[in-house]
């Protein structure tokens, strides 16, 4: 069973398209891989530096990140405005304080992200996405979203898993 389960958290974590990207915080190379099924829920917070709503809306990210240890949870931020506006992206995230990691990437490659998880979601700013600790799609919310509505959210995901832990499996399983 283990095997099983491990072949499959393999493959999903191919299906989450592994695409290179730029950290913004040192110039390093990336890959989105890299950040997710570590053993802890991913908020992905798809931004550019000239959305309005992202200007508005982000600091409910860096203040979900002030908390997210609390939640087994980290906060990654994918700026979709590509290499020609880097300058740009960096200006952002150092406007808006933003002390969780920050990838800049080409919009295809962060459209083939959302596509291959959510096929119906349009490629808009801002776009959250989370990643269950195993690297497995848990859901996308196109807009904006606020820490209370996150800390909501991770509060009902640890009350189900609780319950989940506490119910007896029926014989014979």
């Amino acid at each position: 069973m283990k095997k099983i389960l491990s072949i499959i958290v393999a493959y999903l974590l191919l299906s989450v398209s592994a695409f290179a990207a730029t950290n913004l915080e040192n110039d390093s190379k990336a890959n989105f891989a890299d950040y997710i099924g570590k053993g802890k829920w991913t908020v992905i917070e798809i931004w550019s530096y000239d959305c309005p709503s992202c200007r508005k809306f982000i600091h409910h990210l860096s203040d979900f990140d002030a908390i997210a240890e609390n939640y087994n949870a980290q906060v990654i931020g994918i700026s979709l405005d590509g290499s020609e506006m880097k300058k740009q992206a960096k200006a952002f995230v150092s406007n808006q304080d933003l002390e969780f990691t920050n990838l800049l990437a080409d919009v295809t490659d962060v459209e083939k992200l959302i596509h291959s998880n959510a096929p119906q979601a349009p490629l808009v700013t801002p776009t959250l996405m989370i990643f269950s600790p195993e690297a497995v799609f848990a859901g996308i919310i196109v807009g904006p979203i606020t820490t209370d509505e996150l800390v909501k959210y991770f509060e009902t995901q640890a009350k189900a898993e609780e319950e989940q832990q506490a119910s007896p499996l029926p014989d014979g399983l």
